[in-house]
């Protein structure tokens, strides 16, 4: 039986449209930042996905794609989706949905490397959040805290203070929960709910 390694978010909050914007819609532009920036594996060689779906309206935007590796690029998906939603119009994200696929191969001294982005930050940038992991296991909240890192500090899972409240914030957490939770023995794909406290 095939691995699922379908990749879907669903950005919510409130969308105000930029007059702007015009006929634009978040499939082409997802599709066109993709492509721009490496990560569309059917508009040339390498890439992370394949386009499946993606949707907008004034509560916010979601979107669907098919990994093409074995990696989990999460941090690139959820840049991108943000990006989208800030070319469509003035947006203020409340909660972020993930579906994450588990990662096919070790990924943590990337996520460590990753994690010296959110350095030195503004203090008043933290920003408190309330996430559900499902399935979860116990075990990962304790083995996350083994790690040093500037992005995430779990109370525990439902209560972790953020460097910054941002797509590329919450995808490094929801990575990091990806890849605490394979090391926990989950095979099945993640649901992460993100949403700020």
């Amino acid at each position: 039986m095939a691995l699922d390694r379908t990749m879907v978010a669903a950005l919510r909050g409130s969308l105000d449209r930029h007059p702007r914007a015009g006929s634009a819609d978040a499939f082409s532009l997802f599709v066109s930042r993709s492509s721009a920036m490496g990560w569309l594996s059917s508009h040339g060689p390498g890439g992370c996905w394949g386009m499946n779906d993606a949707g907008s309206d004034s509560t916010g935007a979601w979107f669907q794609v098919s990994l093409t590796g074995e990696s989990v690029p999460v941090q690139a998906f959820l840049a991108c989706a943000g990006d989208v939603v800030a070319r469509l119009g003035q947006f203020r994200l409340e909660s972020v949905e993930l579906t994450v696929p588990m990662p096919g191969a070790d990924s943590m001294m990337s996520l460590l490397q990753d994690a010296g982005w959110f350095a030195d930050l503004d203090p008043h940038l933290v920003t408190g959040v309330r996430v559900e992991v499902d399935p979860f296991v116990p075990g990962i909240v304790g083995w996350m805290r083994e790690f040093k890192q500037d992005v995430a500090l779990f109370s525990s899972l439902g209560e972790v203070m953020l460097a910054e409240w941002s797509p590329a914030a919450l995808g490094w957490l929801a990575a990091f929960l990806a890849e605490a939770s394979a090391r926990h023995g989950v095979t099945t794909p993640l649901t992460i709910t993100a949403t700020r406290a």
